[in-house]
C-alpha cells in the first residue's frame, strides 16, 4: 500500500518538482551536518542502485523484477463455468474507462480531488462485493498520464459482461451518491475533472496477447468457476464445518498463446477460417 501511494505521488508531480524536493532535503542536511557527511545518504543510495542494476545485468544477482511475470506468450479468454475456454472470443466484453484529472498546481492535493477519489473507491468496493450481480469482471490498477500543462489524469480500465450490467450499476447507491456530490461540487469548482469512456466488443471482435508480462488488463481477471459436488463437500467439511459454504474458486483466463488454437490474431478472434492473416 505504501509503495503504491509513493508511486502515485511520484507520477502525479513533474520531474522538476521532485528534483526540487530532493534538493531541499539535501540542503537541510547541509545545515545540520558537515559537507562530507551530508553527501553520504544520497551517495550511498545511488551507489546501491547502480550496484544492484549491474549485478542483475551481468547475471550475478537474481532479477526479482521478473518474478511476477508470465513467461512466453499468453492470451486472455473468458472461461466457461467449468474453467475451460471452449471457443475464442466467445463472449462480448464491455471496456469501461474512468478517471479524474487534477487541474490545479497542487496536483493530488487539489480541492476536491481526494473526495473524488474516495467516491471512485467506494464505487469499486460496492462493485467487487457483488461482482456477479453487476456483471463485473475486473479492472486495472489506476494509471497516470501527465498532461502538457503539468497536471495529470488518472485512468482505471474495467471490464464488464454487458452494457445492461454497467447501466444498472450507474443507478446503484454508491454511484448515485457520488454523482450527487459531484453535481454540487462542479457548480463552483473547476479544479478537478472527471470522465468515462465505454466500448462494447461483441463476441468475435476482441483478442489479447501478452508476452513476458506482469498480469495486466484482462490478463489480471480471475473468473469464478464451478466445483464438483465431491470437492465442494470435502472443502466444506474440512474448512467450514459449521459455516456457510466457501465462495467458488477463481481462476485466471490466461491460456498459452503458442497452442495452435490460440496462435495468431485471427484464431484468437475465432476468425481463423475467414482469411484474416494477422499473426502475433
Amino acid at each position: 500500500m505504501a509503495r503504491s501511494t509513493l508511486g502515485f505521488l511520484l507520477n502525479a508531480f513533474s520531474l522538476s518538482t521532485i528534483l526540487l524536493v530532493g534538493a531541499l532535503l539535501q540542503s537541510l542536511l547541509h545545515i545540520f551536518l558537515p559537507l562530507r557527511y551530508a553527501m553520504l545518504p544520497a551517495a550511498f543510495l545511488l551507489l546501491l542502485r547502480i550496484s544492484d542494476t549491474a549485478l542483475i545485468s551481468y547475471g550475478f544477482k537474481h532479477n526479482s523484477y521478473e518474478d511476477p511475470i508470465k513467461r512466453d506468450k499468453w492470451t486472455a479468454q473468458v472461461p466457461e463455468h467449468d474453467g475451460v475456454p471452449q471457443k475464442a472470443s466467445d463472449k462480448g466484453v464491455v471496456v469501461f474507462l474512468i478517471g479524474a484529472a487534477s487541474n490545479h498546481p497542487a496536483g493530488p492535493f487539489a480541492p476536491g480531488f481526494k473526495t473524488t477519489g474516495d467516491y471512485f473507491r467506494d464505487m469499486f468496493v460496492e462493485i467487487e462485493a457483488d461482482a456477479a450481480k453487476w456483471g463485473y469482471l475486473g479492472r486495472s490498477n489506476p494509471l497516470i498520464e501527465l498532461n502538457p500543462s503539468g497536471t495529470f489524469t488518472t485512468l482505471t480500465v474495467s471490464y464488464w459482461a454487458s452494457i445492461e450490467h454497467l447501466h444498472a450499476f450507474a443507478h446503484g447507491a454508491s454511484h448515485r451518491e457520488g454523482w450527487a456530490w459531484w453535481d454540487h461540487y462542479r457548480q463552483s469548482h473547476h479544479d478537478v475533472g472527471i470522465y468515462h469512456e465505454t466500448y462494447f466488443a461483441p463476441r468475435g471482435n476482441w483478442e489479447t496477447i501478452y508476452e513476458n508480462m506482469h498480469p495486466f488488463g484482462m490478463g489480471k481477471i480471475r473468473f469464478p468457476v464451478n466445483k464438483s459436488p465431491k470437492l465442494e463437500a470435502e472443502q466444506q467439511q474440512q474448512q467450514h464445518p459449521s459455516s456457510q459454504p466457501p465462495p467458488p474458486p477463481r481462476i485466471s483466463g490466461l491460456v498459452p498463446a503458442r497452442d495452435v488454437k490460440w496462435r495468431g490474431m485471427a484464431n484468437r478472434m475465432a476468425r481463423g477460417m475467414s482469411g484474416i492473416a494477422a499473426p502475433a
